[in-house]
């Protein structure tokens, strides 16, 4: 996989992240909402890099509070050319937020989707999530939503909305 495959990749992974959402069907106890910003790890986030891997990191703003996020890239793969000229690819990442010591404990995320590159460094990227666990307080986290992200001349912009049964 190319240093600019993996990098579009990583950077779809990282729209696991950002804008508030709206309102969700869940009900209002599991709703959940999450603004992601995040960025690729070698510019400097404070997560070991592994140079075999694309990884983010950065912060969420949630309706469960703040947390950190780290981002892995699982599965990046060409499907095409949209009507506009774009190359798309599908994206499988994992999302894992940490949230602060007033809401402690961990939820992971599986993200897949569709990531479509404008240029080089910029891209949109829609999908869904699947809760896949959690340690603390989300030890036997459910849920499942929608992702939307995008990269625009910073850093990876997602929102993340649907529900979160803990």
């Amino acid at each position: 996989m190319s240093r600019w495959t993996r990098l579009c990749g990583l950077q779809a992974v990282v729209l696991a992240a950002a804008l508030l959402a709206g309102p969700t069907t869940a009900s209002a106890s599991n709703g959940f909402r999450a603004s992601l910003t995040e960025d690729y790890a070698f510019l400097g986030c404070s997560v070991p890099v592994d140079p075999n891997v694309v990884d983010t990191c950065g912060t969420a703003t949630t309706n469960r509070g703040a947390a950190s996020l780290t981002t892995v890239i699982t599965a990046f793969d060409f499907i095409g050319v949209d009507p506009t000229g774009r190359f798309c690819f599908a994206d499988s990442h994992t999302t894992v937020l940490t949230f602060d010591r007033n809401n402690p404990g961990t939820v992971t995320f599986e993200i897949s989707g569709t990531l479509c590159a404008t240029d080089g460094t910029h891209f949109t990227f829609s999908g869904s999530y699947q809760v896949a666990g959690g340690t603390g307080k989300y030890k036997t986290a459910k849920g499942s939503g929608d992702v939307s992200a995008s990269r625009q001349g910073g850093p990876i912009e997602a929102l993340l909305s649907g529900s979160l049964h803990n």
